[in-house]
Protein backbone atom coordinates (compact mmCIF):
# COMPACT_ATOMS: atom_id res chain seq x y z
CA UNK A 1 0.00 0.00 0.00
CA UNK A 2 1.19 3.53 -0.41
CA UNK A 3 3.30 5.30 -2.86
CA UNK A 4 6.44 4.19 -4.42
CA UNK A 5 9.33 6.18 -6.75
CA UNK A 6 10.23 4.14 -9.61
CA UNK A 7 13.04 4.65 -12.02
CA UNK A 8 12.49 2.67 -15.48
CA UNK A 9 15.92 2.15 -16.58
CA UNK A 10 16.28 2.24 -20.50
CA UNK A 11 12.77 3.39 -20.73
CA UNK A 12 12.86 5.70 -23.76
CA UNK A 13 14.92 3.10 -25.81
CA UNK A 14 13.76 2.27 -29.22
CA UNK A 15 13.10 -1.53 -27.96
CA UNK A 16 12.48 -0.88 -24.43
CA UNK A 17 10.23 -3.74 -22.87
CA UNK A 18 8.84 -0.79 -20.37
CA UNK A 19 7.94 1.81 -22.84
CA UNK A 20 4.33 0.44 -23.47
CA UNK A 21 3.30 0.34 -20.34
CA UNK A 22 4.39 3.35 -18.31
CA UNK A 23 2.49 5.87 -20.66
CA UNK A 24 0.36 8.49 -18.99
CA UNK A 25 -3.14 7.46 -18.61
CA UNK A 26 -2.75 4.01 -18.82
CA UNK A 27 -3.59 1.54 -16.78
CA UNK A 28 -0.72 -0.99 -15.61
CA UNK A 29 0.62 -4.23 -14.41
CA UNK A 30 3.93 -3.08 -13.22
CA UNK A 31 7.17 -5.39 -11.13
CA UNK A 32 9.31 -3.05 -9.20
CA UNK A 33 11.99 -4.73 -6.97
CA UNK A 34 13.62 -3.06 -3.81
CA UNK A 35 17.15 -1.28 -4.94
CA UNK A 36 19.85 0.10 -2.96
CA UNK A 37 18.26 3.41 -2.78
CA UNK A 38 14.64 5.19 -2.22
CA UNK A 39 13.63 4.68 -6.09
CA UNK A 40 12.38 1.07 -6.82
CA UNK A 41 13.75 0.00 -10.51
CA UNK A 42 10.98 -0.83 -12.76
CA UNK A 43 11.53 -4.49 -14.41
CA UNK A 44 8.53 -5.01 -15.99
CA UNK A 45 5.18 -3.16 -17.14
CA UNK A 46 2.31 -4.33 -19.04
CA UNK A 47 -0.24 -2.42 -20.33
CA UNK A 48 -3.95 -3.63 -19.16
CA UNK A 49 -5.81 -0.43 -20.56
CA UNK A 50 -4.99 2.72 -22.19
CA UNK A 51 -7.15 5.53 -21.34
CA UNK A 52 -6.84 7.08 -25.06
CA UNK A 53 -9.55 9.52 -25.62
CA UNK A 54 -8.14 12.18 -22.57
CA UNK A 55 -5.95 13.22 -24.55
CA UNK A 56 -8.25 13.48 -28.25
CA UNK A 57 -9.50 16.53 -25.59
CA UNK A 58 -7.75 19.28 -24.39
CA UNK A 59 -9.73 20.00 -21.27
CA UNK A 60 -10.28 16.66 -20.28
CA UNK A 61 -6.24 15.58 -20.81
CA UNK A 62 -6.37 18.82 -18.31
CA UNK A 63 -8.54 17.69 -15.77
CA UNK A 64 -6.43 14.35 -15.89
CA UNK A 65 -3.65 15.90 -15.05
CA UNK A 66 -5.60 18.08 -11.86
CA UNK A 67 -6.68 14.62 -10.91
CA UNK A 68 -3.28 12.75 -11.04
CA UNK A 69 -1.79 15.41 -8.87
CA UNK A 70 -4.61 16.02 -6.50
CA UNK A 71 -4.16 12.25 -5.74
CA UNK A 72 -0.51 12.30 -5.46
CA UNK A 73 -0.50 14.63 -3.03
CA UNK A 74 -3.20 14.11 -1.04
CA UNK A 75 -2.32 10.45 -0.78
CA UNK A 76 1.21 11.02 0.27
CA UNK A 77 2.12 9.29 3.29
CA UNK A 78 -0.73 7.71 3.73
CA UNK A 79 -1.08 4.37 3.19
CA UNK A 80 -4.35 2.20 2.35
CA UNK A 81 -7.44 4.17 1.66
CA UNK A 82 -9.54 4.34 -2.02
CA UNK A 83 -6.65 6.25 -3.60
CA UNK A 84 -6.61 3.95 -6.64
CA UNK A 85 -10.33 3.34 -6.96
CA UNK A 86 -10.94 6.80 -7.03
CA UNK A 87 -8.38 7.60 -9.66
CA UNK A 88 -9.29 4.58 -12.12
CA UNK A 89 -12.88 5.68 -12.04
CA UNK A 90 -12.20 9.30 -12.76
CA UNK A 91 -9.63 8.01 -15.37
CA UNK A 92 -12.40 6.11 -16.73
CA UNK A 93 -15.07 8.65 -16.65
CA UNK A 94 -12.76 11.24 -18.15
CA UNK A 95 -12.40 9.11 -21.06
CA UNK A 96 -15.93 8.43 -21.71
CA UNK A 97 -16.45 10.98 -24.63
CA UNK A 98 -20.33 10.57 -24.01
CA UNK A 99 -20.05 11.28 -20.20
CA UNK A 100 -20.58 15.12 -19.11
CA UNK A 101 -17.05 16.26 -18.25
CA UNK A 102 -19.00 18.41 -15.47
CA UNK A 103 -19.92 14.54 -14.14
CA UNK A 104 -16.71 13.19 -13.75
CA UNK A 105 -15.56 16.30 -11.71
CA UNK A 106 -18.29 16.40 -9.66
CA UNK A 107 -18.03 13.00 -8.61
CA UNK A 108 -14.49 13.51 -8.34
CA UNK A 109 -14.91 16.36 -6.08
CA UNK A 110 -17.11 14.51 -3.92
CA UNK A 111 -15.16 11.32 -3.52
CA UNK A 112 -11.99 12.76 -2.97
CA UNK A 113 -13.14 15.07 -0.09
CA UNK A 114 -14.86 12.23 1.66
CA UNK A 115 -11.61 10.19 1.25
CA UNK A 116 -10.06 12.99 2.95
CA UNK A 117 -12.34 12.93 6.11
CA UNK A 118 -13.90 15.90 5.24
CA UNK A 119 -17.47 14.53 3.41
CA UNK A 120 -19.85 17.16 1.89
CA UNK A 121 -22.83 16.87 4.89
CA UNK A 122 -25.92 16.00 2.80
CA UNK A 123 -27.77 15.12 6.10
CA UNK A 124 -28.19 18.52 7.65
CA UNK A 125 -27.75 21.98 7.05
CA UNK A 126 -25.61 24.59 8.92
CA UNK A 127 -27.97 25.17 11.69
CA UNK A 128 -27.63 20.97 12.59
CA UNK A 129 -31.39 20.48 10.68
CA UNK A 130 -32.55 17.75 8.73
CA UNK A 131 -32.32 19.06 5.15
CA UNK A 132 -36.01 19.43 3.74
CA UNK A 133 -36.47 18.35 0.05
CA UNK A 134 -39.13 21.08 -0.32
CA UNK A 135 -36.67 24.11 0.24
CA UNK A 136 -33.57 25.49 -1.13
CA UNK A 137 -30.17 25.66 -0.01
CA UNK A 138 -27.00 27.29 -1.25
CA UNK A 139 -23.44 25.86 -0.10
CA UNK A 140 -22.08 28.08 2.39
CA UNK A 141 -17.89 28.11 1.82
CA UNK A 142 -17.23 29.31 5.47
CA UNK A 143 -19.31 26.70 7.24
CA UNK A 144 -18.79 24.24 4.92
CA UNK A 145 -22.22 23.08 4.60
CA UNK A 146 -25.89 23.96 3.10
CA UNK A 147 -27.88 26.96 4.32
CA UNK A 148 -31.48 27.16 3.55
CA UNK A 149 -32.58 30.21 1.31
CA UNK A 150 -35.37 31.38 -0.94
CA UNK A 151 -33.06 32.32 -3.35
CA UNK A 152 -30.98 29.13 -3.52
CA UNK A 153 -29.65 26.93 -6.21
CA UNK A 154 -29.71 23.74 -4.65
CA UNK A 155 -33.03 21.50 -5.31
CA UNK A 156 -33.88 18.58 -4.32
CA UNK A 157 -32.81 16.58 -7.57
CA UNK A 158 -29.63 18.44 -6.76
CA UNK A 159 -29.44 16.86 -3.67
CA UNK A 160 -30.22 13.54 -4.65
CA UNK A 161 -27.62 13.41 -7.30
CA UNK A 162 -24.96 14.57 -4.94
CA UNK A 163 -26.26 11.57 -2.71
CA UNK A 164 -25.70 9.25 -5.63
CA UNK A 165 -22.23 10.51 -6.60
CA UNK A 166 -21.11 10.72 -2.86
CA UNK A 167 -22.02 6.49 -2.94
CA UNK A 168 -18.80 5.78 -5.36
CA UNK A 169 -20.59 4.30 -8.25
CA UNK A 170 -19.23 6.06 -11.48
CA UNK A 171 -21.28 3.47 -13.60
CA UNK A 172 -24.26 4.05 -11.94
CA UNK A 173 -23.94 7.78 -12.26
CA UNK A 174 -23.21 7.04 -16.14
CA UNK A 175 -26.71 5.55 -16.81
CA UNK A 176 -28.47 8.59 -15.29
CA UNK A 177 -29.89 10.76 -17.78
CA UNK A 178 -31.59 14.52 -17.40
CA UNK A 179 -28.99 15.36 -15.02
CA UNK A 180 -27.32 18.43 -17.22
CA UNK A 181 -29.67 21.21 -16.14
CA UNK A 182 -28.43 20.37 -12.36
CA UNK A 183 -24.60 19.81 -13.31
CA UNK A 184 -23.44 23.38 -12.94
CA UNK A 185 -24.98 23.37 -9.14
CA UNK A 186 -23.55 20.90 -8.31
CA UNK A 187 -20.43 21.15 -9.51
CA UNK A 188 -19.70 24.49 -7.60
CA UNK A 189 -20.87 23.46 -4.32
CA UNK A 190 -18.58 20.15 -4.78
CA UNK A 191 -15.53 22.18 -6.10
CA UNK A 192 -16.09 24.94 -3.32
CA UNK A 193 -16.30 22.28 -0.94
CA UNK A 194 -12.96 20.57 -1.76
CA UNK A 195 -11.73 24.15 -1.46
CA UNK A 196 -11.17 25.04 -4.82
Amino acid sequence: DGELSALAKGARKQNSKLAGGIEPFCLSDIVVVKGKGELYPLTSAKLIRYYDNIIKDFDRMEFAYKVLDIIAKSSRGISGGKWFEILADTLKGIDRLNMDLRTVKAWFYINIAGELGDELNLRTDADGLAIDESKKYIYDVESKNLVASDVGNITANHLKLMRIMSKGDMNLIAKISGISEYLDDVLGAASSHFGL
